[in-house]
């Protein structure tokens, strides 16, 4: 029976085509050595991947495919994330990062900091913060109202950003 990772049912495509990605990294400095197949097999055993996906990943193994073309088929951010830590995992497993392995984790670093909006990300994270610390705010302080619609415009209010009973 197979074991599956994380109670999944299936792989989706930007998870398969990560995976593919890693493999990939496998094919950088030419040789494919017996810890990087382990690696690798290890992971295609543990998740669901379907008859076919099992085929692409077995013919990956075999022959080299384009990283960008891979990379162009992964739109999750979680996985586009996740490839630069599978990829170094399976980079050190021979004990040895290879110059073209370092160059292959570089370019997996930037094509997924590519086109990141960071200033964005942590004007959301702000944003997310000071709503947070006003509701903390509120449950803390006593003299605000705390039951009906007084309590209900309060806390509205606070979340737009206005303290009604700012002085």
């Amino acid at each position: 029976m197979q074991e599956q990772a994380f109670g999944q049912n299936s792989v989706g495509t930007s998870q398969f085509y990560m995976f593919r990605c890693v493999i990939a990294m496998a094919h950088a400095d030419h040789i494919i050595t017996e810890e990087e197949q382990d690696y690798v097999m290890g992971f295609i055993e543990k998740l669901p991947f379907t008859p076919e996906q099992k085929l692409t990943l077995f013919a990956d193994l075999e022959d080299k495919q384009d990283v960008a073309t891979l990379l162009s088929h992964i739109n999750e951010p979680k996985y586009r994330g996740q490839i630069v830590y599978f990829s170094r995992l399976l980079a050190y497993k021979d004990g040895n990062l290879h110059p073209k392995e370092e160059e292959l984790l570089q370019y997996f670093y930037a094509a997924i900091s590519d086109n990141v909006d960071i200033e964005g990300i942590r004007a959301s994270v702000n944003e997310e913060i000071q709503r947070e610390l006003i509701l903390e705010e509120i449950e803390r302080d006593s003299a605000r109202p705390e039951k009906g619609f007084s309590g209900l415009l309060d806390r509205f209010m606070l979340f737009c950003g206005i303290d009604l009973m700012d002085e």
